[in-house]
């Protein structure tokens, strides 16, 4: 069995599942999801909120927060930040990959192994792609405002352009994420409107009002603004359906264009996620043919 720790909002789970089931399936194993980083880590306002399952029909998915699960996550943890040389002697007695790391990690998982840490690339689900996104098939229709633009978005050639604002402007995550200034938005729109000069805009974010400024010279442009809170993923499934996907530095919206299987689809992503140099190759490794990197 392949087991995946996660924790992380709802981009970053997705991204565990998805690399822990394409593991699973390379191996001929079924696939767990351990949870217990959301009990040990609940009230830190980085751990977010375990939402996969109420999102996604998941037909492959086992969960588990058992004791044993608990504390090794603890330990995995608190080991892996004791120092460098413990760490690594935890995660080989006990058979844990950290993929958090621009290296290649796939020599090193078997049948049995525990996968920790992300790689934003897709290098270790590729050969599975139509089975992961088959995974992510959303339980609830869209209705109201969400059904009435899920029509406008199928009716005609329709883009999503995501910004991410919020805890990316708080004093700790300013100084890890890149900002994505307004200029490389408006050249993302001007490279989807090379293949199709009469697509629809449609704007997501954390921060409306700021976009309703940002992109006021687009007169027909549509932001969303009523999905909030538990409804947030709203806007994922929305974007998923458009033909092009203009994504911010964010998992949110680049799984949304990663679980997307439009026709003809493309997307344009940012060239730079985080201002860390080795992070940010974890974004870049390996990204499908129909990404095209601004």
């Amino acid at each position: 069995m392949i087991t995946s720790i996660l924790y992380g909002g709802l981009g970053n789970q997705m991204l565990h599942y998805a690399i822990g089931l394409g593991q699973a399936l390379r191996h001929g194993t079924t696939h767990r999801m351990d949870l217990s980083m959301y009990r040990l880590f609940q009230s830190r306002p980085w751990m977010r909120e375990y939402e996969l399952s109420r999102i996604f029909e998941l037909p492959s998915a086992t969960e588990t927060a058992n004791s044993n699960a608990f504390k090794k996550a603890e330990l995995l943890y608190l080991m892996s930040r004791k120092n460098h040389w413990d760490g690594k002697v935890f995660q080989r007695l006990f058979n844990i990959v950290d993929i958090a790391d621009t290296e290649d990690k796939s020599k090193l998982i078997n049948k049995h192994t525990t996968l920790y840490g992300l790689d934003h690339s897709i290098r270790y689900f590729k050969d599975y792609l139509p089975k992961i996104r088959s995974e992510f098939a959303f339980k609830h229709p869209l209705e109201g405002e969400n059904k009435a633009v899920s029509d406008s978005i199928r009716s005609h050639p329709s883009v999503s352009l995501h910004v991410r604002r919020g805890d990316y402007l708080n004093s700790t995550n300013i100084k890890s994420y890149a900002q994505i200034d307004i200029e490389w938005y408006h050249q993302a729109i001007n490279i989807v409107r090379g293949f199709d000069n009469d697509v629809s805009l449609f704007v997501f974010s954390d921060d409306i009002p700021w976009c309703r400024q940002a992109f006021a010279q687009y007169d027909s442009a549509i932001f969303i603004d009523w999905n909030h809170g538990e409804h947030s993923y709203r806007d994922m499934q929305l974007m998923s359906l458009c033909k092009y996907n203009i994504v911010a530095n964010s998992s949110f919206s680049r799984m949304a264009a990663l679980i997307n299987t439009q026709t003809d689809h493309k997307v344009v992503c940012p060239s730079q996620y985080m201002i860390d140099k080795h992070e940010n190759q974890l974004y870049f490794t390996m990204l499908p043919q129909n990404w095209i990197v601004l």
